[in-house]
């Protein structure tokens, strides 16, 4: 199987050669926060020569919902090439793929830089411009890559280079969002979560303001500033049967939310949980490590289940 016999070749290299596959360096001076356009640059430093006809490809984690495109400058996510080689000259095309560093769902076309002229030597550094216009993506992560590949000739292998990772910090906080149990009995003690989320929905930056706890419209406690962006208020009760509402606002104003309906009963015969049986992290083709979705699962889920793919 010829995918197969890469896949040994590039393990082989790894242990034998590892230098042979090179290196790269990310630059970037914006801050990256979610939905923002930034201005990037990868420089990949060539482990093996690389002749006429070779070619490196830029591709992006699945996830990350833009389109990666060499044909128009001005354009947002415009992709060009620049090598430290004056003998070289380098022809921007794409390349139909899929997979974790493409697309999930079919095929996507990345750009492909193909060597048409000279040859590229060990050593030899390739800039990768993202454009002043790269959109970064409306969720965060500590481990965003932008993935590089090279191919040492027209349908061979394509090798993978070590990139690094970055941070994609969340927003300030744009909103609030409340959870609280779906049934509790009359008097049961229970706990209220309340999450400050960036405009796309992220667990934001920064911190929460003092929150007033209003029950059926009327004031029930306050929540102290914290200097989070994620609070939980304990031992909050209702005296009395019904479906209840629960709304947290700040003293101004600014910031409002409301909780999920609150079924109270005498003696609730069933209990409601609410539960993600399949969360991805970045053992597999998630951007998030299990750590972090534990983390974020709060206030949306009792239960997380994390569960990866065995094929990446």
């Amino acid at each position: 199987n010829k995918v197969l016999d890469g896949f040994a070749d590039e393990l082989m290299l790894l242990q034998d050669t590892p230098e042979n596959i090179g290196s790269s360096r990310l630059d970037y001076t914006s801050p990256t926060t979610v939905g923002r356009a930034v201005s990037l640059t990868q420089v990949f430093t060539v482990g093996t020569r690389m002749d006429r006809g070779s070619a490196i490809l830029i591709g992006k984690q699945w996830q990350h919902d833009i389109h990666l495109q060499v044909m128009d400058e001005e354009g947002a996510n415009y992709i060009s090439l620049t090598t430290s080689n004056p003998d070289v000259r380098l022809q921007m095309r794409t390349i139909s793929r899929e997979g974790i560093h493409g697309s999930r769902f079919g095929l996507i076309n990345l750009p492909l830089a193909v060597v048409r002229q000279g040859s590229l030597l060990p050593g030899d550094r390739v800039t990768i411009h993202y454009s002043d216009r790269f959109e970064l993506p409306e969720f965060s992560t500590l481990d965003l890559s932008l993935p590089i590949y090279f191919q040492l000739q027209p349908g061979a292998h394509f090798y993978t280079v070590p990139v690094e990772k970055f941070k994609v910090q969340a927003g300030a906080v744009k909103r609030l969002t409340i959870s609280a149990p779906s049934i509790v009995a009359v008097n049961e003690p229970f706990t209220l979560e309340v999450r400050g989320e960036d405009e796309f929905g992220n667990v934001a930056t920064g911190s929460l303001p003092s929150l007033e706890v209003i029950v059926d419209g009327v004031f029930q406690q306050r929540i102290p500033r914290s200097s989070e962006t994620y609070v939980s208020l304990d031992n909050l009760v209702i005296d009395n049967t019904g479906l209840h509402s629960i709304a947290v606002r700040s003293g101004g104003g600014g910031l409002t939310g409301s909780s999920n309906p609150v079924l109270v009963q005498r003696n609730p015969k069933v209990r409601v949980q609410w539960v993600n049986l399949h969360a991805h992290s970045t053992l597999s083709d998630g951007l998030k490590t299990s750590a972090a979705l534990g983390r974020e699962s709060r206030g949306l889920y009792d239960l997380l289940l994390v569960a990866d793919h065995d094929s990446y």
